[in-house]
């Protein structure tokens, strides 16, 4: 694969795009199923009505990728001979719901909705979320019937996930970021497939909430993807948040090798990892966070700098809608114990993220009951205290970043519009899972105002709510083709390089307005502290001797193992 992105497969396909056009069957104009084929650069595509709307058109789980060793590249899917005619959407890559493997390795696939009769749309490609482990492009949770009615054309694709998709040596035998490899490649073939479909290839929109907000954001950053990507949507995740970034891999590995010799009962030396099943590596992978990383310099690489490096030293012309819910730390929040909580009001350095560095302990110390000091005040920190440990981890975790991303990107020269989601109503699908400890948005709220669940819209007597799902469409709507959220109604001003009291943002509730300031007396002790203390600001943490016997121990331990992984299948 080339630096752009795409490979030989992918060159192969353009050439006999014509050929492979001209074959096509004809077609009767009055068969109905007939005028749903379309004709694609990998070969004939079945399309079918969506539920009961005959507006809306689904074509499912096309392959546009496939993959001979499960933490290596993938390559363009082969072409097909008959018509791919799928009418639901099945594939998941491999993963582990309720402790059992599920999913299968022929999973690089994406569904399509559109118009019926499209013409020149703008696309959403919109990335599924969850976890970096687990889901899939399911159009029975992200429905199209709100904005492909508003002639957006939907793509919903798959992409390797967990160990298959974030494993990181840094080596030729894993070296990390096939997930992101993977969006690259099923972006490539959106571009070169989406006219036959009525969309516009030269503009596509990548979307996603939590951790699918930060891939969204670093397909729009790196070679491989970026020219493909003209509009990114974030909610709760952004590409300069500290878990969208491993910053020591490595040791994320030995975790997961060390986990299969546990499991295998063996030594490292005698781990043969040709037995292995995708059940034994998803097993050993469990509770281990797989997430992007600095890969080495090669031509496959997708991400060779940190994104903040890339952020300082690039120019960004495309347009950005970020945000965050209001609780988006709902969920860490509720995940606490009574253990947990006791380590917090021992050492509040815990509540201090993994990229700031310090001079000092008592450096670091005084900076963590800062923290503590700010959301919780002189009192012992409490489990039951759900709307303050809430706020805590919104900050630390999604709506600091958010807001940190946006403004490096308008240094960079991106056009952002900036957001905070806060309305609670029925069709916040997340609170109403986790119990609703807090009485408003949590991350993942937005999506059930822009996507059906199971294809049912919102129902007339939920007034409220389907003012939110129709202002919101259409914000994102006219973003999507004009590159301005502003409707009629709302004015959406863009975020510019100005005092943090002079910001503009909009909040997104009952009533929606713009506001200046974002929670000041929140996020300004988070800009002071990734001032002073951003690892990347003040250059390479230092290593100490022990973390160096560490290293070569490991060097040891992947020695073994990369003369054993390649006979995985």
């Amino acid at each position: 694969m080339s630096t752009d992105g795409t490979d030989s497969t992918d060159r192969e396909s353009d050439s006999t795009t014509e050929s492979t056009v001209s074959k096509e069957p004809e077609r009767d104009p009055d068969n109905i199923s007939d005028n749903l084929t379309v004709p694609t650069n990998s070969g004939l595509v079945q399309g079918f009505q969506w539920q009961e709307n005959e507006n809306i058109i689904g074509y499912y789980d096309i392959p546009y990728g496939t993959f001979n060793h499960p933490f290596q590249s993938a390559i363009a899917a082969e072409k097909w001979q008959n018509i791919h005619e799928v009418q639901e959407h099945e594939k998941r890559c491999p993963q582990l719901e309720n402790e059992e493997y599920v999913g299968d390795t022929d999973c690089l696939t994406l569904s399509i909705f559109k118009p019926l009769n499209a013409e020149n749309a703008s696309v959403l490609f919109h990335i599924h979320a969850e976890n970096f482990d687990s889901g899939s492009g399911d159009p029975s949770i992200y429905g199209p019937d709100y904005l492909v009615t508003k002639e957006i054309i939907l793509v919903l694709p798959n992409y390797r996930l967990g160990p298959l998709g974030f494993l990181c040596m840094q080596n030729e035998t894993a070296p990390g970021n096939m997930a992101l490899k993977d969006l690259s490649l099923a972006l490539n073939w959106t571009r070169d497939n989406i006219k036959a479909f009525g969309g516009d290839p030269n503009n596509i929109a990548v979307s996603g909430e939590g951790q699918s907000g930060a891939l969204a954001g670093l397909l729009a950053l790196y070679p491989m993807s970026k020219e493909n990507v003209k509009k990114v949507i974030t909610e709760s995740g952004s590409l300069l948040a500290y878990w969208a970034l491993d910053r020591d891999p490595t040791t994320t590995a030995a975790n997961f090798l060390e986990r299969l010799t546990e499991i295998n009962n063996v030594s490292a030396e005698n781990l043969s990892l040709e037995n292995l099943n995708m059940s034994t590596i998803l097993t050993a992978a469990k509770d281990i966070e797989f997430r992007p990383c600095v890969e080495t310099v090669d031509e496959n690489s997708f991400m060779t700098t940190t994104p903040y490096a890339t952020l300082s030293n690039n120019k960004i012309d495309i347009s950005f809608l970020i945000g965050s819910t209001m609780f988006a730390g709902a969920h860490q929040a509720i995940y606490q114990t009574d253990s947990s909580i006791a380590k917090l009001n021992e050492d509040s350095t815990h509540l201090l993220p993994n990229d700031l560095q310090f001079s000092s302990s008592s450096l670091k110390q005084e900076t963590g009951q800062r923290v503590k000091m700010q959301y919780f005040g002189e009192e012992i920190i409490q489990l039951s205290d759900q709307h303050n440990l809430s706020l805590c981890f919104t900050d630390i975790r999604y709506l600091g970043p958010s807001i940190r991303t946006a403004r490096r990107l308008v240094a960079a020269g991106a056009t952002v519009f900036f957001y905070e989601f806060a309305f609670a109503g029925q069709l916040n699908r997340v609170l109403d899972s986790i119990g609703n400890p807090v009485g408003g948005a949590v991350r993942g709220d937005i999506i059930g105002y822009l996507f059906t669940q199971d294809g049912v819209p919102c129902k007339e007597e939920l007034i409220a709510e389907c003012n939110i799902v129709g202002n919101l469409t259409e914000m994102l709507t006219n973003f999507l083709n004009s590159g301005s959220p502003s409707t009629d109604a709302v004015t959406w001003n863009k975020l510019e390089k100005v005092k943090e009291l002079e910001e503009e943002w909009l909040l997104i509730d009952t009533d929606i307005k713009m506001q200046k300031g974002l929670h000041p007396n929140r996020l300004a002790l988070w800009t002071k502290i990734y001032e002073d203390h951003f690892i990347e600001r003040n250059g390479s943490r230092d290593i100490s001797p022990v973390a160096y016997i560490i290293i070569v121990f490991q060097c040891l331990f992947f020695l073994t193992f990369c003369t054993t992984v390649s006979h995985i299948v």
